[in-house]
């Protein structure tokens, strides 16, 4: 399992910190590029000392991509932007979630990370109803991001990872992910609680 932790401050002790971070046990790095620089994520992802994945946040996009009218596409600022800056991972709003970008603007920001060798990361709203939808039949190439679907689940944080952990075996084993054809549980509270 990977834990991105968060890696923020002035760019002089950015490799500072994360060496830190590696030293005191982290397996992974959260980088906000459009925040810190791309230059940042950049010398982090190609430093010698921090060989660690990268997981590029897509915090301030929606201030930049956002307005349909004007700024840039999703599809530069957080594929091909994110792809040339170093980013091993991608966070990025779905047309399912709570920050919902157009479908096919999603569609092809995931192909493109893919083809490039990212990892895809969908986020910001992901429950366990959802993941029929994310994940395609022999799909491996992505990472779930599941954070208010497992915090917020009516029966805590535990019950979250049990319901997203019986829709991900449902779900592999073909089975319906329809909550009145569940039994009572975490899965099926999750499912009434977000719907599919």
């Amino acid at each position: 399992m990977l834990y991105a932790v968060t890696l923020s401050g002035r760019a002089d002790r950015m490799i500072d910190q994360a060496c830190r971070l590696r030293d005191a046990g982290a397996n992974a790095y959260l980088v906000s590029p459009i925040a810190c620089g791309f230059s940042v994520m950049e010398t982090l992802a190609s430093h010698p000392d921090t060989k660690l994945p990268v997981f590029a946040h897509p915090a301030m996009a929606g201030a930049l991509g956002g307005p349909p009218d004007y700024g840039f596409d999703y599809r530069v600022l957080l594929g091909t932007l994110m792809i040339h800056g170093g980013a091993d991972a991608v966070l990025y709003p779905t047309a399912a979630g709570s920050l919902p970008i157009d479908p096919e603007t999603e569609r092809d920001l995931r192909e493109n990370l893919v083809a490039s060798g990212l990892a895809p990361v969908p986020s910001a709203g992901l429950h366990p109803g959802a993941l029929p939808r994310f994940l395609a039949p022999g799909e491996n190439r992505i990472i779930l991001n599941a954070g208010t679907g497992l915090m917020d689940h009516p029966g805590g944080p535990a019950a979250g990872v049990r319901a997203f952990h019986e829709a991900l075996l449902r779900f592999r084993a073909g089975e319906s992910l329809a909550p009145e054809s569940l039994p009572e549980g975490p899965l099926r509270q999750a499912l009434w609680k977000w719907g599919r």
